[in-house]
């Protein structure tokens, strides 16, 4: 009589135990693997909003210290914008045409680092207000295009201005300042655009020329305050940036100091 072998298996009970134990363990690698993988995007989230700030902020920081004293100013409907005038060069004046003197196209200064110097900036000396920092102002005055190139030998040096003038008042430290033409940064929307080489204003008070962008995903509560001078401290300019993206928040408050030396 034939016999028949038995061969070793497994019973349904087992196969169902081992299904189960491999769906749990798959439920509990891909729970693991979506963490890992949310936490990397947060992590790199974060990392774009906080490379976009601090270049935002450093570049804010570099331009404002570096601005015509008393000249930040907030324009726009909404003060969404940093104005300021930024400095090429400064001299020490020996002889401006200062009232009741008559008016003079002509100045003399002593001899500076003119490495910065050019023909298309603007002179100013002894601004106290935002307002005498910008055109119209009788503390301004361009420089002649004909201005003709200082002699490296001569310890004075004569600048020649786009047309007569009488400056009311001296500075202090008889002090000139040569200044390029307006900067700006705005906060339009979620971005953070800067303006230079503008001369007029949009309707909403930003300025017409194409932006540079300084930053994205900004989000609401961003804001610039300036305070002016005073007698006993110097200006400063604060800024708030909020940033946002896929939830994840980060905030800067920084403070600026502007130099007050007029």
């Amino acid at each position: 009589m034939a016999k028949y072998r038995v061969g070793n298996g497994f019973t349904l009970i087992e196969m169902v135990i081992v299904m189960v134990i491999l769906g749990v363990l798959a439920v509990g690698i891909s729970s693991f693997l979506q963490f890992g993988s949310r936490i990397y995007l947060e992590t790199n989230d974060r990392g774009q909003l906080i490379a976009s700030a601090r270049f935002a902020i450093e570049r804010l920081n570099r331009e404002v210290r570096n601005a015509l004293p008393n000249s930040p100013r907030l324009i726009g409907n909404t003060n969404q914008c940093l104005e300021f005038r930024p400095i090429r060069s400064t001299a020490i004046y020996t002889e401006i045409p200062l009232a009741p003197l008559p008016a003079s196209s002509t100045i003399k200064v002593v001899r500076f680092d003119d490495s910065q110097f050019n023909n298309a900036l603007e002179l100013i000396i002894y601004p106290l207000t935002s307002d005498e920092a910008y055109t119209p102002s009788n503390k301004i005055s361009a420089i002649s295009s004909s201005n003709p190139a200082f002699d490296p030998a001569q310890n004075e040096w004569s600048i020649v201005l786009n047309g007569p003038i009488q400056f009311t008042e001296a500075s202090p430290t008889d002090r000139a300042f040569f200044i390029d033409k307006a900067v700006s940064y705005c906060i339009e929307g979620t971005l953070l655009n800067r303006y230079s080489g503008y001369s007029n204003y949009r309707a909403d008070g930003v300025p017409i020329t194409v932006p540079v962008l300084m930053a994205k995903f900004l989000d609401v509560g961003s804001r610039f305050q300036v305070n002016a001078a005073s007698q006993l401290r110097s200006g400063n300019v604060l800024v708030r940036l909020n940033f946002i993206k896929n939830n994840e928040k980060v905030s800067f408050n920084n403070e600026i100091q502007v130099p007050n030396v007029p």
